[in-house]
């Protein structure tokens, strides 16, 4: 469990810190590099699976958790584009802190059930949660706050949010469901499950070199069929694959999108934060999807609790297709 709160601690700031580097830019460089980024990021996540089952089968399954240091390597090629100064403002304890209880209750309230809580520790999360919404509230009016008012009325910005987390909530609950479903119900190995996925990755790293707005609408649209589809037709492994590689095309368009948007209204001073917080949106709306789908799959079974988080693709294409409406 330590280990596994540090690797998420370390992803989650090299993420962010990436995105930030690519977003600290010139202006005309940054589609290109937001274009490679998110190419890449599409590429790995979707070989992650073939990677990890060849590590698995010929090596170790313990092996498989070294790899993410692998990133390691990178660092020296990337410090080039580190060369944008820090604000320096000092960080705020207590709206992080805020931030972070409200995510921590809000998913293990979403999982309750599915964790067999208690009622009154269910009540106690509750509570927790409701003071901690009130304090992340009364901490956007301080000055320096971890998460500022100023920022969240630049324009788009909560929009911005809104597109990922949805996209992010149902590419995390697809890539949870899938594999599962492709190894036990179609008897798949990890291998091939693996393989399958790449044609996906790399339609998204392609189409994210020429994303706009539109593009954005009509992608987290399809993704969003894709998933509805594979509860109606019953969970064939074709259409699992299609709703799987639909989400990581998805995601590699949004992310490039997405992060050049939010730049563009973000001045340099707060455009590492800025962007912290987004990332920090986009995997709370991964957790929460991961959340849902798994306290739904019980009761209602895998590939209908897939079909209900439809819902988040369909959140990402009504805001974009908002923000495209206003622009």
């Amino acid at each position: 469990m330590t280990g596994r709160f540090l690797l998420a601690a370390g992803s989650g700031a090299m993420s962010a810190s990436a995105l930030a580097m690519v977003a600290g830019a010139p202006a005309e460089q940054r589609p290109r590099l937001l274009a490679r980024f998110g190419g890449a990021m599409a590429v790995f996540i979707a070989s992650a699976t073939v990677v990890g089952g060849l590590v698995a089968q010929v090596i170790s399954w313990r092996v498989t958790l070294i790899l993410p240091a692998l990133s390691l390597f990178a660092v020296p090629w990337c410090l080039g584009l580190a060369t944008a100064p820090g604000s320096r403002r000092r960080i705020d304890p207590f709206g992080a802190v805020a931030l972070g209880v409200t995510s921590a209750a809000l998913l293990l309230l979403i999982q309750a059930a599915g964790l067999d809580l208690s009622m009154p520790l269910v009540g106690g999360l509750a509570a927790t949660l409701m003071v901690a919404v009130g304090a992340l509230a009364w901490s956007t009016k301080r000055p320096g706050a971890f998460v500022s008012v100023s920022l969240l009325r630049r324009p788009g910005y909560l929009r911005a949010i809104a597109i990922g987390m949805g996209v992010y909530g149902g590419l995390f609950a697809a890539m949870a469901a899938v594999p599962e479903l492709l190894a036990n119900a179609h008897n798949w190995t990890v291998v091939a499950i693996g393989v399958s996925l790449l044609p996906g990755a790399i339609l998204g790293a392609l189409l994210s070199r020429a994303a706009g707005p539109p593009t954005v609408v009509w992608i987290t649209g399809m993704f969003a069929l894709s998933l509805l589809l594979v509860a109606v037709l019953s969970g064939p492994a074709s259409a699992l694959v299609v709703a799987a590689s639909m989400g990581g095309v998805a995601f590699a368009v949004t992310q490039v999108v997405v992060t050049g948007a939010v730049s563009a209204v973000l001045p340099v001073s707060e455009r590492g934060t800025g962007l912290g917080i987004v990332n920090l949106g986009f995997f709370v709306g991964g957790a929460v999807g991961t959340a849902v789908y798994a306290a739904l799959a019980g009761p209602l079974g895998a590939v209908w609790a897939l079909g209900v988080v439809t819902v988040f693709p369909v959140s990402s294409a009504v805001a974009a297709g908002i923000g495209r409406a206003r622009s």
